[in-house]
């Protein structure tokens, strides 16, 4: 489904959870020039933060970085999820639905849950939550979005029940998302891995599912970052593996809670 142009003029945010997934929507950010949020450093567990690629990136198409921008780097992340308080995520969603207030959001986009990575999903939670809030509190009804990370950028045109905002890019536009990626030189082995898989002309279409907050698409138990985790912890790259019942869940609900109790 394609969507009038003022769609692409319409105050818009972006937020995901690491530096990088802003180039599977490299034509959106082109068009849109949103204010973009960033959860993480991107560092992983090998410590070397991505942030300055984005920071760039986000320059050269005229977007602008939100407050909370490579705010924790993924270790200390986790032990924020392994240890399960609420408090601290309820304190992030709020900033950031104040974010979304100044400058007069109209629709976010955010990274999927998918069940692949628990920081994707944290970011989608807290992004519902967010959202939530502004409405809760009396605020304007802030249209939410996702888009696939580790399925193929189509993957929403499979799901019959929605209607997605698809791009799809011209040459010049497409050569432009690829200079961009060439130029992402520390996802540089991811690129090529989802190259080798799925070709490139797939990454020609950009899909924007409309959702509502607290909608998944992957129900799959156990997820798929616990089977990478345990995997890790044999590797001794962790020493506890994040359980979506065990932290995910109740972070969910309390946040959840929090987002639908008015002020």
């Amino acid at each position: 489904m394609s969507h009038a142009p003022s769609f692409f003029t319409k105050p818009a945010a972006l937020i995901v959870a690491h530096p990088g997934h802003e180039l599977r929507l490299h034509g959106w950010l082109q068009r849109t020039r949103p204010w973009v949020g960033v959860l993480t450093d991107g560092s992983g567990h090998a410590d070397r933060s991505r942030l300055d690629s984005t920071t760039a990136l986000l320059h050269n198409v005229g977007a602008r970085p939100l407050e909370i921008y490579g705010r924790f780097t993924d270790r200390a992340l986790y032990v924020l999820l392994l240890a399960g308080d609420a408090k601290p995520f309820c304190q992030l969603a709020e900033e950031l639905a104040g974010a979304l207030v100044t400058r007069r959001i109209q629709y976010v986009v955010s990274d999927a849950s998918e069940g692949y990575n628990p920081v994707h999903d944290m970011c989608r939670v807290l992004t519902d939550t967010a959202v939530r809030l502004v409405e809760t509190r009396g605020g304007p009804h802030i249209d939410l979005y996702d888009f696939p990370l580790s399925e193929r950028p189509d993957f929403p045109l499979a799901e019959r029940r929605f209607a997605p905002v698809v791009l799809h890019l011209d040459d010049e536009a497409f050569a432009r998302k690829r200079a961009a990626a060439a130029a992402y030189d520390t996802l540089a082995g991811e690129i090529d891995s989802l190259l080798a898989q799925w070709g490139e002309e797939v990454f020609r279409l950009e899909c924007l599912r409309l959702v509502k907050p607290w909608e998944r698409w992957n129900r799959v138990e156990p997820p798929e970052y616990e089977r990478i985790g345990s995997a890790r912890i044999a590797m001794g790259r962790y020493q506890q593996v994040i359980r979506y019942w065990e932290h995910i869940a109740p972070l969910t609900d309390a946040l959840r809670r929090f987002a639908e109790t008015p002020a």
